[in-house]
């Protein structure tokens, strides 16, 4: 438990809080929402005596958290009505002790200093009363405004515990607070300040004006006009400043000397030198920190670095770059949201760099513990990608002022399988196994004559709707599945094709439970309803990196474990995701899996907390230019569908503003897939050996559709001598200029991820994407297309610089309708 003070500053709507540690010396930050100043003298803070700490480890470890969150309910805003806050006596200046409701029969007594206060008891209702009886008034307490109602009746509806004698703690230890002094009727503003002190403070504060070169400096203050000082009051501030500074041409000092007055109020002469100590350590992290949010991108940078610094950054791993924000994410990642909040845009507009930093925030503002010593619970950043993961966690220890052991890395699946391991429940997943049962599922239920046989769609379509569509967004039953809107399935499924679906995924079911096997999608259904079941949330916060790639089930898992669970009359708790619980980033345009959801349809409400990004930071204008050419035509369905947004924005929106102009993509047309690998290879060493400083083989992505193509790739490319990541076995570390290796990988695996130079192989007619064999359905060809629109438009969004697209023979269709985009560039047979 950590006793000391707490303070709190504003800033426009937003407040943080300070805890000063007065047993470790320690300040520590308290997060808490955009509050207004209070009606008293300035924001609330409490200081907790000795006592008080007695008194609360007596009760039980329910009403201790009843107490705590009655304290944090009073930080926010004193006159909440659920505390019922009112004066027990005082009618003088002298003594003014207040009882607040921290439940139906708990209560806590306080003494209030203005905006200050010291907790001095908690307890039953009957013990805190006698307990203030007991309490000799303290002489010379400040008066306190008094809101006109403050006993409006509370919402809370808690079971009353009985008072029991024995719980009484033992005697009160007061806290040491100054003396007043003699005759005054009216405490001082710096009542806990001395002459000396507040001379030390304005020396301090009129030097570092004068190096920031600021305007808000003031004349020197003697030690006679300092005496004046530590005695006004708040009735006679502007009266004693106007005798010591009069005439107009003080008037500036007055404002100055005043606005000292009221911040100095809320802090005592420990508090200031103890910031003076931490300020010659932290200098460097915070003028670093101030370069980032007021420069931004590098060509603002310029003001801050030298030809030779910008070329060095230029040159360095691109993810170097997720260090900086514009002011437009700043906001973003600073803004206290009252609820579920969303941050989406096109590629390269910097949805993980926020996603990073808004994790880096709330792990500074959330407090180290509790009052009663529990630690914080932490914050869970999780996304589809495997390969992604410690990629973002590496990116977010580089963050300036990030706290490491405070945000858990992990991908979807994982946590899934965690889940259900800890339950009991891990099931085997074979890809093989799970496809013969699907075989002998279907050769039982459709026949010929039968609606599906008549439909013509293929194995792999059958099963990716009811993986991603049936379990993917927990549908239990026909009659669920016979009104859903399949988003993102363009074939029609009438009713008559719909019943027979659902036989074979339960005949499918059957089979796999017979034989132990499950669906990744399996999985994540039962593992969102083992988080369900859980007492209490696990994660204070949990943010999603490439949310549109999740299943429905998946979204609902994760939210599970931030919830927090309120008891109901029926029994069972409601589930409610409270005040930046859940950050959501992802671009639909960028789903590689077929299907979709809303978040609607997760439970979870974004209204109001939906921010888009505009600019992109990470193509050139030419690149990107070229992926809407090729891929832009293509409708997609929005996560916030049902909330007012367009069911179908395009690729087409894509952000085009972009740093800079750059180079045409080039299309390389070779005589075979074999020609393309020799050909990706000659190219990555002759760029190495034209830009040896500016060229690291780890700025260097190679993407393939197919697992097979990615293992070719590889292959001629470590025969080049070329080290070589294939993103499918490796996990990626920091990407260090040096030793990093190209990386190579399926465009699923790309998602995220960045690179200098990006190479999309097997671009070709025919070939992209891969289709089953004798499909011959036009409706699925169309959603075949649309998703290999998607991977394409992923593919080609990952580069920076340079963009080659290389096929064999002849171009996909998709590159054909924007050939203008690109230089051609034709290679001979050998």
């Amino acid at each position: 438990m950590s006793f000391g003070i707490t303070a709190c500053m504003h800033a426009g709507p937003h407040a943080v809080r300070y805890h000063l540690d007065l047993e470790s010396a320690r300040l520590i930050h308290i997060a808490s929402p955009a509050v207004a100043p209070t009606a008293d003298t300035g924001s609330p803070s409490v200081r907790y005596s000795p006592g008080f700490r007695d008194s609360v480890l007596c009760l039980t470890k329910d009403e201790q958290h009843r107490v705590n969150h009655a304290v944090m309910r009073y930080l926010e805003d004193p006159w909440l009505p659920g505390l019922r806050l009112k004066k027990l006596r005082g009618k003088s200046p002298a003594g003014q002790l207040w009882s607040m409701r921290a439940s139906e029969e708990l209560r806590i007594l306080l003494r209030r200093n203005g905006s200050a206060a010291d907790l001095v008891h908690a307890g039953h209702h009957d013990a805190v009363l006698l307990k203030a009886a007991l309490i000799e008034p303290m002489e010379a307490a400040p008066r306190v405004p008094e809101p006109e109602d403050s006993t409006v009746a509370s919402d809370q509806d808690v079971k009353p515990v009985p008072t029991k004698h024995h719980d009484r703690p033992p005697a009160l230890q007061e806290p040491d607070l100054p003396a007043i002094p003699p005759g005054a009727t009216q405490q001082p503003l710096l009542w806990m300040w001395s002459v000396d002190n507040l001379r030390g403070y304005l020396d301090v504060r009129r030097g570092a004006s004068a190096a920031r070169n600021q305007d808000d400096q003031f004349p020197p203050v003697s030690a006679a006009q300092a005496a004046v000082l530590v005695g006004v009051t708040e009735d006679d501030a502007e009266d004693k400043l106007l005798d010591g500074w009069p005439g107009d041409a003080n008037a500036p000092a007055r404002a100055q000397l005043l606005d000292v007055l009221v911040d100095l109020s809320e802090m005592t002469p420990e508090d200031w030198r103890e910031a003076q100590l931490t300020a010659d350590e932290t200098a460097a992290v915070e003028r670093f920190a101030r370069d980032i949010t007021e420069k931004g991108a590098a060509a603002a940078l310029s003001v801050e670095l030298d030809a030779e610094e910008l070329r060095q950054l230029a040159s360095a791993p691109i993810e170097d770059w997720m260090l900086f924000l514009h002011p437009d994410q700043r906001e973003i990642v600073e803004r206290s949201f009252a609820g579920p909040a969303r941050v989406s845009g096109s590629a390269g507009t910097g949805k993980t760099t926020v996603a990073l930093h808004r994790a880096a925030w709330i792990a500074r503002h959330r407090p180290e513990a509790d009052m009663f010593g529990s630690e914080p619970l932490p914050i869970l950043f999780t996304t589809y990608v495997k390969s992604l993961v410690p990629v973002l966690e590496t990116l977010y220890e580089r963050l300036p002022g990030s706290t490491r052991d405070a945000v858990r890395f992990t991908n979807i699946d994982l946590l899934a399988a965690q889940m259900c391991e800890e339950a009991g429940d891990l099931r085997d997943w074979n890809r093989v196994q799970n496809e013969n049962t699907f075989r002998l599922a279907k050769r039982e239920i459709v026949r010929p004559g039968t609606p599906l046989h008549e439909l013509g769609c293929s194995d792999g379509y059958l099963q990716e709707e009811i993986r991603r569509v049936i379990i993917g967004r927990g549908i239990d039953d026909l009659d669920s599945y016979l009104g859903i809107d399949r988003i993102g399935r363009e074939m029609p499924f009438r009713p008559a094709v719909r019943e027979q679906v659902w036989e074979l995924r339960v005949a499918w079911r059957d089979l796999m439970d017979a034989k132990g096997l499950e669906h990744f999608e399996d999985r994540m259904r039962r593992a969102r309803d083992y988080a369900r079941a859980l007492p209490e949330p696990r994660y204070c916060t949990v943010i999603v990196d490439e949310a549109q790639d999740l299943t429905q089930t998946g979204l609902e898992l994760i939210c599970a474990l931030v919830a927090r669970r309120i008891p109901t009359t029926q029994g069972l708790p409601r589930h409610e995701l409270g005040a930046d619980s859940v950050l959501i980033a992802g671009d639909v345009a960028q789903r590689v899996y077929p299907g979709g959801y809303t978040l609607l349809a997760a439970g979870v409400d974004v209204r109001g907390r939906s921010h888009n990004l505009g600019r992109n930071y990470r193509n050139t204008r030419k690149i990107i230019e070229a992926a809407i050419a090729c891929a832009g035509s293509f409708a997609v369905a929005d996560l916030e569908a049902e909330q007012g947004r367009d069911l179908s924005p395009r690729r087409s929106d894509a952000a085009r503003e972009t740093e800079t102009d750059g180079v045409p993509p080039r299309l390389v047309i070779t005589a075979d897939k074999s020609a393309e690998r020799r050909w990706v290879a000659a190219e990555i060493a002759r760029l190495r050996e034209a830009n040896p400083e500016d060229l690291a083989l780890s700025d260097f992505g190679v993407f393939a559709a197919r697992n097979e193509d990615v293992d070719a790739a590889v292959s001629v490319l470590s025969g080049s001598r070329l080290l070589t990541q294939n993103l499918k076995d490796s996990a990626l570390g920091n990407g260090d200029a040096k030793d990093g290796g190209v990386k190579v990988g399926t465009l699923d695996r790309a998602k995220g991820l960045e690179f200098k130079v990006v190479f999309l192989l097997g671009v070709s007619h025919g070939a992209w994407p891969f289709t089953a064999k004798g499909v011959s359905s036009p409706a699925e060809r169309a959603d075949a297309e649309a998703l290999a629109a998607s991977k394409l438009f992923v593919g080609m969004t990952r580069a920076r610089d340079a963009l080659y697209v290389l096929c064999s023979e002849k171009p996909h269709s998709l590159i054909d309708a924007g050939r203008d985009h690109f230089e051609t560039i034709r290679i001979p047979a050998a």
